[in-house]
């Protein structure tokens, strides 16, 4: 930063607190704007957009038998990404070798996806791309992926929240009663910074977490003042939770 300019700020707005990447060397500042109905500063922070990243290779609820009669010609290295039949919740690599089809089990743990208990992974993106580079394990390194027909998947890397400065830590938040049920759990009122909000908490399941973080995406880009405004993403080794505004007489 300018250091003219962070002295100018220096004098005129108090620092509440960082906002931008975590490993970011340089300070980074958010100004308090008073809002005419309110007594208390409301803290207005520059944020960015969260992107999704597409995901061709996923064909969603399908048998191994489907994957295995779709995995034609049996080229090495040709694979695609199901959701696993035998484990609800996991996924499962199915990768042609030698004429076979391999089924590799993706499970789901603590908010992290990993095949080997070794390498851990925010999405299934992130794992596609490693086994892309590297064998690291599996019969064969991915090659070519099988696209799904028809729509497509998306999934978000937590990561890019913290990056676009959404990420609120635990510690902020001030829990209270719950107020309802939502698609993916239970919502919570809290306070944040002394204002009232509302946190929905995120039931434990990959296939939530990434429908989850879609929402949360999507709502970055939403600015209309009839919609209700995303504050930012708490991300827990047990839990994940989306803070909105509080609408205490409902929601548009």
């Amino acid at each position: 930063m300018n250091h003219t300019l962070q002295a100018t700020l220096t004098q005129r707005y108090q620092p509440v607190a960082v906002c931008g990447p975590l490993d970011s060397k340089e300070p980074a500042w958010i100004m308090p704007v008073m809002e005419s109905d309110k007594l208390s500063p409301t803290f207005h922070q520059a944020k960015a957009e969260v992107k999704l990243s597409a995901m061709p290779w996923f064909h969603g609820k399908i048998s191994r038998e489907m994957a295995e009669t779709l995995l034609n010609p049996r080229t090495d290295g040709l694979f695609l990404v199901r959701e696993s039949t035998n484990f609800p919740g996991d996924y499962t690599l199915c990768v042609c070798f030698q004429n076979k089809v391999e089924h590799y089990r993706v499970k789901y743990k603590d908010n992290q996806l990993t095949i080997d208990d070794e390498e851990f992974f925010e999405t299934l993106a992130q794992l596609v791309e490693h086994y892309e580079e590297d064998a690291d394990g599996l019969c064969t390194q991915l090659t070519k992926s099988l696209p799904k027909q028809g729509k497509q998947d998306f999934c978000v890397d937590t990561k890019k929240f913290i990056e676009a400065g959404w990420v609120i830590q635990e510690h902020e938040l001030e829990y209270k009663e719950p107020i309802g049920k939502g698609e993916f759990g239970d919502v919570l009122l809290a306070i944040f910074r002394g204002e009232k909000v509302a946190v929905k908490m995120l039931k434990d399941s990959s296939e939530a977490a990434q429908k989850f973080l879609a929402e949360a995406s999507l709502m970055t880009s939403l600015t209309h003042e009839n919609l209700v405004k995303l504050l930012g993403v708490v991300f827990d080794k047990t839990h994940i939770s989306l803070v909105t505004e509080y609408m205490g007489k409902g929601s548009l």
